[in-house]
This record gives C-alpha cells, sequence and structure tokens, in this order.
C-alpha cells in the first residue's frame, strides 16, 4: 500500500495526511492535496472512507444538458482533479461506494490517475488468497487450515489479513500454519468448528432423508395422511 511503501519514516513526520471522510470537507481535501512536500519528493494524502465527505456522493445531482453535471460543491475538487499537483498522491479510499462512472470526477481522476476497484471474491477463492498472502510474507498454510479461516472468517479481506499477520506473530519462523494454529490463535473451537458442523450436519442431512423416506413409505400404506419427503429438509 502507498501508506507504508512511498515514504520512509522521517518522511511520514511531514509529509504524509491521514483524514476520514466523515470528518473530511472538501475544501480541506483540496488545501492538504495542494501542499508541497517537506525535504521530500512526494506527499502522500489519503482519505479513508471518503464516500462519506459530503457532497462528494450527493443524492440528489442537478443536471445540464449533457447529464454529466456535479453538484456545485464538489467542483472545487473536479477543478483541482484536472490539474492535480505532480508532488502529491491523493488516495480516495471508498468502502462500499463509488463514484457515479459517468459523471466528470470519475473521468477526471480516470484521465489524470488510476482507478482502482477490489471486488469481493467469491467464498471458494478466499483459501488460495490466504495462501498467497502468507506466500508473499514467507510463510505456508496448509489447505484445509486455509479452508477454515476462509468459512471462519468471512470474505472480508482485512480481517483475514490481521488474523494472518496475527498468526504470523505467534508461530516460529517457517513454519507451517495448519489448523492446530487456527483454533489456537484465532479461536475457532475444534469441537464447534465449522468443519466439523459441516460433517455433522451432512450426516443429519442423510440420517433425516432416510427417515424421510421411511416416513413417506408408510404414509403410502395410510389413505388420510400425505408427507412431502424432502420437506422435512427445510428446517436444518
Amino acid at each position: 500500500m502507498l501508506e507504508n511503501s512511498v515514504l520512509d519514516d522521517m518522511e511520514k513526520e511531514f509529509n504524509q495526511t491521514v483524514l476520514y471522510g466523515k470528518d473530511c470537507e472538501i475544501l480541506s481535501l483540496i488545501s492538504a492535496a495542494k501542499r508541497y512536500p517537506m525535504m521530500s519528493n512526494y506527499q502522500v494524502v489519503i482519505i479513508k472512507e471518503a464516500q462519506e465527505i459530503k457532497a462528494l456522493l450527493p443524492k440528489a445531482k442537478s443536471k445540464s444538458d449533457d447529464g454529466g453535471e456535479e453538484k456545485n460543491d464538489s467542483v472545487p475538487l473536479l477543478n483541482y482533479l484536472t490539474n492535480p499537483l505532480s508532488s502529491t498522491l491523493l488516495v480516495l479510499a471508498m468502502k462500499y461506494k463509488g463514484l457515479d462512472k459517468r459523471g466528470k470526477l470519475y473521468k477526471a481522476i480516470e484521465k489524470n490517475g488510476v482507478v482502482f476497484e477490489s471486488k469481493k471474491l467469491y467464498d471458494d477463492k478466499l483459501p488460495k488468497w490466504i495462501e498467497n498472502y502468507l506466500a508473499e510474507k514467507n510463510s505456508k498454510i496448509t489447505p484445509k487450515a486455509a479452508q477454515l479461516m476462509s468459512e471462519h472468517l468471512g470474505n472480508d479481506l482485512s480481517r483475514i489479513a490481521n488474523e494472518c499477520d496475527k498468526l504470523l506473530i505467534n508461530i516460529k519462523s517457517k513454519e507451517t500454519i495448519d489448523v492446530q494454529h487456527i483454533e489456537l490463535y484465532i479461536g475457532v473451537s475444534k469441537e464447534f468448528n465449522i468443519l466439523n458442523y459441516k460433517s455433522t450436519r451432512q450426516k443429519r442431512c442423510l440420517y433425516l432423508h432416510k427417515d424421510c423416506k421411511l416416513l413417506y413409505s408408510k404414509s403410502k400404506k395410510q389413505s388420510h395422511t400425505s408427507y412431502d419427503g424432502n420437506a422435512l429438509l427445510l428446517f436444518l
């Protein structure tokens, strides 16, 4: 990430600004972006949760004849994005929402900067993502452990990355992460972890399905009763 890779610790003291959208206004954002770096080639300005900046994502837009005009409050930002300061790396990080791709703000960023969209991974891709993340940090994890992590933590990559970092702090150097490490350091109970639950659930489905067949078979002999053998599976 730019937050950790552009400036060294000394340069960050004077040249790195991190703000949150809910506490930031467009004019203060522009003011920060227009500053010149001190004893460095660049300054980094990161706006986290930028979707919370007032007027950046207005609910109602005043449209021109071409349908692309942004609300007046965002015009100063549009002017800056059209001609940004070359020594400033401005990062607008958004969660769950994004700019209208048809709007002028988005087009200005696309023309003069970089747009990176990180879509949620499908669940079946998470174990591989975990393996790759740990491999970049010179560590390995067994497929079963990666599967357990993904099913327990869901597809929140920030949370998964934090838990991976926690594992790396606690395990020995070059030690392969296995299921026991996940249970010990992430807190997945051995008795009630997801894998065991899935296995138990499959067995219950099998047994219940057999019982349903039995009930259905018996019902044929009773003209006043009718059962649907699959209906009971809905309660699992």
